[in-house]
């Protein structure tokens, strides 16, 4: 009926059934975990400059930010064309990150699978 189905195929007693992933242990017996993996880098340039080469290399690339995004304040707002604005957020974020200010070096994700922020002075650590 052109509904999207989502979840994993378990094969049990020659059946196939598809289960969501919270519910695995109680179909199955199995435990899910979610592992998070860590490594430092030396990088010793200014931060704008991986952001830079980062955005050539990879097309999506945004801030990480713990705040929500402001709402629209009214319904012109919301009308607005939503591809005009995604492209001007992202040239501000770009223009934001690639300022080369060491202490402004903001967390960004890339390709909405990699942090990448700065660890320490001379140490960048990526995050997936």
């Amino acid at each position: 009926n052109g509904m999207q189905l989502g979840g994993v195929v378990l094969h049990k007693n020659f059946q196939l059934t598809i289960v969501s992933i919270d519910d695995m242990a109680a179909h199955a017996g199995l435990q899910v975990s979610h592992l998070v993996q860590r490594q430092h880098i030396p990088f010793s340039q200014p931060w704008g400059v991986l952001v830079f080469h980062l955005s050539k290399l990879f097309d999506s690339i945004a801030v990480v930010s713990d705040k929500p995004a402001p709402a629209p304040a009214d319904a012109q707002d919301k009308a607005a064309d939503g591809e005009e604005q995604a492209a001007s957020a992202k040239q501000q974020q770009m223009m934001m990150l690639q300022e080369g200010e060491e202490e402004k070096a903001l967390p960004i994700r890339v390709m909405d699978a990699v942090t990448v922020k700065k660890a320490a002075p001379g140490v960048v650590e990526l995050e997936w």
